[in-house]
């Protein structure tokens, strides 16, 4: 049973942290599912257009006429007997990166090579703010903290009325001699 002074209250920051994360994962998903439907159209295109080449390859002659492209029989033979769906599925896994469509080494190199370049001073400008930002962050975060700490003692003790009251009108167990 909760008190009547006992409220719960929201936070934004986590509650907005959630939204996010879990936008990410949805637009994840959903692009992961979107390349796997092309790429299982793209090879059962691939296999369709195959076909014709597939029947020729297993005639004797047209093979042997290949010589030095045989090669080519045996990739169509191969690639006859692949389930789509799943050769699709492993092109899907082989090309899944947390950064998007592209490595994020790539994404980081290209930043990278941007701020060294044209962003010079935005590469400083950004240095000088994560080294003066624990300066400003930390005084402001502690701030935050000590009145939610202040709230919830007045939640506890029902103290509307500030500390200072409740001191002179509770005196502690220990002078009550118990």
């Amino acid at each position: 049973m909760q008190n009547a002074g006992d409220e719960r209250h929201w936070h934004p920051v986590p509650v907005l942290l959630t939204l996010l994360c879990g936008l990410w994962m949805c637009g994840f998903l959903v692009s992961r599912v979107h390349m796997l439907h092309i790429q299982y159209h793209v090879i059962t295109l691939q296999q369709a257009k195959e076909e014709w080449l597939l029947e020729k390859c297993t005639q004797v002659e047209f093979y042997d006429n290949m010589k030095h492209h045989s090669s080519v029989c045996d990739n169509v033979s191969v690639n006859t007997h692949k389930i789509p769906f799943l050769a699709a599925l492993e092109h899907m896994v082989e090309n899944t990166y947390l950064c998007g469509y592209s490595p994020c080494f790539d994404i980081l190199d290209m930043v990278t090579g941007w701020m060294m370049g044209r962003g010079l001073l935005f590469t400083i400008a950004l240095c000088l703010i994560i080294i003066t930002a624990p300066a400003v962050l930390v005084p402001i975060f502690r701030r935050n903290m000590n009145v939610l700490a202040d709230q919830r003692m007045k939640h506890l003790y029902n103290t509307p009325y500030g500390a200072p009251h409740y001191v002179t009108t509770h005196q502690p167990r220990s002078m009550l001699g118990l």
